[in-house]
């Protein structure tokens, strides 16, 4: 199955790329979303960058618009860390901004890190994820997996329910993977989080 892949100029592509190919699948890569819904049915929206300047970089060629209709005209989306925070309705890296509005919330700075704990901002490494509810991502009854972790920057959804996956960070419980229907995100980078992350990409991309 030939795959989307969103590039915004400025995420480094080649893992995810490598990945899908990993899983059988054909990765095609577009800079603006020019989506024909009877050839693709997947979409991959990865993310590496500021909130403000990815919104700006898809608005220039109206890319924001096209994803929007790709899943309204029943398309499966994956955005992965900043591709995830992309989907909601606001982000606050450099000033109050406006997202894809996709899923209802906003993106806020991470709390101040447990030095105790060796937290950090950013928080980057491998941290143990909790597994709330099923996810088309994960196999049914997984209570925890471990991936790997690189923001600044974390999802807070108004309806606690999509919230699929969650870490302990700054005291604090952050949600790192939602789910709700077609659209399925996650904080982590799971194209660097070894099996588990491929298992992950390849139950997106069979859903």
């Amino acid at each position: 199955m030939n795959v989307l892949v969103y590039d915004n100029g400025i995420s480094n592509l080649k893992s995810m790329v490598n990945a899908i190919k990993y899983t059988g699948h054909k990765p095609i890569v577009t800079n603006d979303c020019k989506i024909e819904n009877d050839k693709y049915s997947h979409l991959v929206l990865p993310g590496v960058g500021s909130f403000g300047s990815a919104m700006q970089i898809m608005k220039k060629k109206y890319a924001d618009q096209r994803i929007k209709e790709f899943i309204l005209n029943g398309g499966h989306i994956l955005g992965v860390c900043l591709g995830m925070q992309l989907l909601f309705d606001e982000g606050f890296e450099g000033g109050e901004l406006a997202g894809l509005g996709i899923l209802k919330g906003s993106v806020l700075k991470l709390p101040p890190p447990n030095k105790e704990h060796g937290e950090t901002i950013p928080n980057m490494g491998w941290h143990d994820i909790r597994i709330n509810c099923d996810s088309p991502l994960i196999e049914k009854n997984t209570q925890s997996i471990q991936c790997y972790f690189v923001h600044e920057y974390h999802c807070v959804p108004n309806d606690s329910e999509i919230t699929t996956m969650e870490i302990s960070y700054g005291n604090k419980s952050i949600c790192a993977g939602v789910s709700k229907g077609r659209i399925n995100g996650v904080q982590f980078h799971p194209e660097k989080s070894g099996k588990m992350g491929l298992e992950m990409i390849s139950r997106f991309l069979d859903s």
